[in-house]
């Protein structure tokens, strides 16, 4: 029997995969915990796994890592649940056993961690002391990788497959959540003496863009579907702001990122959500070509487990 369930969802053929497979080897390094690692394998070869023993496979021709991870916790067993990206992993070897003392305890439903990197860019900023989860501070303090909790509750709630990589509203998804949450009564926590490794990110332009773009269209939609009027009027008015103000500095570059920003923070919650529709390149160009069956029937299934 396990202790934890733990989801994983990735893109066939990534260039990721080497992190992935750190990753994994990571959560086998656990302590005193029993951890049913799950891979959701988003894409079309179901010849590629993991490659490593003791995970479980799941593969789904849906490019959305909401719907992915939904997917990994209907065939999780554990009575706990808890979501990483592909390139993030536990810092140290007593996290998740950890996290389930404090979740046995029974005084919060679910708990999120902090984000550590090293490099020029971090994913997320860093807390010293931990933060209750409400509708106050769930804005910055609530995200997927890390997340944990109780398997039936997750069931109820869910992820929000229309936000988050692989659809046009690239992120919010776990914000999302979280405000559904907390809206239901539940009580959250972001610890700060939990933490999770993640990767710098890249200092190029061609990322900046694609990074603001999708994550603002998310961002705006979310605020304004779960009630956060305030706070998205407070994101329009300091993107105003820096359009105004980067330009006088001779930061031209940041003033772009600022007006797109805002475009997409006004848009996002206009444009419709639906079915996931952005694909891996390689993948676009096979559909082009013929090569495969752009809209398949086949439903996610388990194609082995070594677990």
């Amino acid at each position: 029997m396990y202790d934890v369930s733990v989801i994983i969802p990735v893109v066939s053929k990534s260039s990721r995969l080497a992190r992935t497979r750190e990753v994994v080897r990571r959560l086998q390094e656990q302590r005193a915990i029993a951890l049913e690692i799950i891979i959701v394998m988003q894409g079309f070869d179901e010849t590629e796994t993991i490659g490593i023993d003791g995970v479980k496979t799941i593969f789904s021709r849906v490019f959305s890592s909401s719907h992915s991870r939904n997917v990994g916790a209907c065939h999780a067993t554990a009575d706990l649940i808890s979501f990483l990206d592909d390139d993030t992993f536990p810092a140290a070897s007593d996290f998740y056993r950890r996290v389930k003392t404090i979740l046995d305890v029974g005084a919060v439903d679910f708990v999120t961690c902090n984000i550590v990197s090293n490099g020029k860019r971090l994913a997320a900023s860093r807390i010293e002391s931990d933060v209750q989860i409400n509708r106050q501070t769930i804005i910055g303090n609530m995200w997927e990788p890390g997340l944990t909790l109780r398997r039936k509750t997750f069931l109820k709630f869910q992820f929000d497959a229309t936000l988050g990589i692989g659809t046009i509203h690239g992120s919010g998804e776990g914000f999302d959540l979280g405000a559904r949450l907390v809206d239901a009564g539940l009580k959250g926590k972001r610890l700060a003496g939990l933490e999770i490794d993640h990767p710098p990110l890249p200092l190029n332009s061609e990322f900046d863009v694609q990074r603001t773009f999708y994550y603002s269209l998310g961002n705006g939609s979310s605020l304004v579907a779960r009630g956060f009027h305030k706070a998205y009027a407070k994101q329009l008015f300091k993107q105003v702001a820096k359009t105004v103000l980067y330009p006088c500095l001779n930061r031209w570059s940041e003033a772009k990122l600022a007006l797109l920003r805002l475009a997409c923070l006004l848009i996002g919650p206009a444009i419709p959500r639906g079915v996931p529709k952005i694909i891996p390149n390689q993948l676009a160009k096979d559909l082009i070509d013929g090569e495969i069956d752009p809209f398949p029937k086949v439903e996610p299934r388990i194609d082995r487990a070594t677990a």
